[in-house]
């Protein structure tokens, strides 16, 4: 009695499903194009914000390592020499010193982003910018397909515009980034599996990991489900990536890039107190960090007890106990969507070193969530508490930044370190608390829905 008591509490409608279950109703129809036009206009302004970046050349944008990278495969240079030492080889004069280590990108996206070789510096970022955006626009229409209620295209554009008001779309499009690129490979990779075409699955997975490999927990998905042929597609995608560049630029450098070049670029960032990776939380709670940069600010983290051992521990431990607990959901759930937006949501957060773009991909996640959402007729604690999520979702780093500051009781002295102590640097991890969050929210509801299943057998 009492669980049916929580169930009939649990449907009850939230105060916005109307402007969803009901878009028929004349009320509704003026709200949704006041919403429609209101979003169309906001995004419009942030996207011609963004063109201030296209039309200027500024070679200290992560697009430089990237632009850097594909002419070096183009042309057959060795892939392990510094970026900025590669710029000045391709007539490009930096200010200042912009990456002074090798392209930590992987030598496969350099190869299949060939083509941007073919123009100059700034030619080359319109062009991306343009493809990054597309990849944004059709992702979300994928989504929207996959539970076959397609978005009509012009909401379809006022989402993809709305989007451009948040940070990590902003930092993405703004620095020349390829997650839009991957968030599209990952939608595909969601529209194969519900539509049952696992080695499309897997070709597109693979596609995403060789132009980085983020979104590696989507494969412990695929073998979870004992999904081989999308396994083993994803698999021969990678190695045939990783096969056809050895053999353009030779076995050597790409042995180099994966035993060298990655160690040490992920080493060098890890411990970066803007790196939102779950990774981080020993070395801020037992070791801290030295003054590093922070958006032209210096930052140090002072540890809460230093203790070197302490920290490696649970800078193991929690990603272990992640990956345990997912690995057990995946055995307790039988719905391959929430499993994939579960394994998205540990891509983000997983990864030693995790930049505020990298939450472009939690847009998968949260519209799986909101489809659960249409599902269930939007149930009133369930949407608050996903609305909670997404709020701590929307301020930037720099926000949690100051407020971890504010925290620490220091006083803001302009030209010296800023000091952050232990618990309060934790603060500025809230976005990944956050996509922690909304995965828990997915296992519960996953879960759910399997007891369900059962029980109807």
């Amino acid at each position: 009695m009492k669980n049916s008591t929580e169930n009939n509490a649990v449907q009850l409608p939230h105060p916005f499903a109307d402007f969803f279950l009901k878009p028929n109703s004349l009320r509704q129809q003026r709200i949704r194009t006041f919403v429609l036009i209101t979003v169309l206009v906001l995004g419009g302004l942030s996207l011609l914000t963004q063109h201030r970046w296209v039309l200027t050349t500024d070679f200290e944008k992560d697009f430089l390592a990237v632009y850097v990278l594909a002419q070096t495969l183009a042309h057959g240079y060795d892939i392990s020499i510094p970026v900025n030492d590669l710029a000045r080889k391709y007539e490009i004069n930096l200010n200042k010193p912009a990456f002074v280590h090798p392209s930590p990108h992987p030598p496969t996206m350099g190869f299949l982003l060939m083509p941007l070789a073919l123009f100059g510096y700034r030619t080359a970022k319109v062009v991306w910018f343009l493809v990054e955006l597309t990849s944004l626009f059709y992702s979300i229409y994928l989504f929207s397909i996959i539970k076959r209620k397609p978005l009509s295209w012009k909401w379809t554009l006022g989402i993809t515009l709305a989007l451009q008001t948040w940070h990590p779309v902003i930092l993405e499009l703004s620095n020349g980034q390829v997650h839009g690129f991957l968030l599209l490979c990952l939608a595909g990779t969601w529209y194969a599996m519900d539509r049952n075409r696992p080695v499309l699955a897997g070709v597109l997975l693979g596609l995403g990991l060789l132009i980085k490999q983020l979104a590696w927990p989507v494969g412990l998905v695929f073998l979870a489900r004992k999904d081989y042929r999308a396994l083993g597609a994803a698999a021969v995608t990678v190695l045939a990536g990783y096969g056809t560049v050895a053999l353009w630029i030779g076995y050597t450098p790409v042995y180099f890039y994966l035993t060298q070049t990655l160690p040490a670029v992920s080493a060098l960032y890890q411990n970066h107190p803007l790196n939102l990776s779950l990774w981080t939380i020993g070395n801020r709670l037992f070791q801290g960090t030295p003054g590093a940069d922070f958006a032209g600010h210096k930052i140090a983290l002072i540890p809460l007890l230093t203790a070197p051992a302490a920290g490696r521990l649970v800078t193991v431990a929690i990603p272990l106990l992640l990956l345990l607990v997912f690995w057990r959901s995946m055995g307790r759930m039988k719905d391959s969507d929430i499993l994939l937006s579960l394994a998205v949501c540990l891509s983000i957060v997983l990864n030693p070193f995790s930049w505020p773009h990298y939450y472009v991909l939690a847009l998968l996640p949260l519209a799986q969530a909101v489809h659960l959402f249409a599902m269930n007729h939007f149930p009133k604690r369930e949407t608050n508490w996903f609305l909670v999520i997404a709020f701590f979702l929307i301020p930037t780093p720099f926000d949690w930044k100051n407020l971890a500051f504010l925290l620490s009781g220091m006083r803001y002295d302009p030209g010296h370190v800023m000091v952050i102590h232990a618990l309060p640097s934790l603060v500025i991890l809230i976005p990944a608390f956050a996509v922690m969050g909304l995965a828990v929210f997915l296992i519960r509801v996953g879960c759910r829905n399997t007891s369900r299943d059962n029980e109807a057998k």
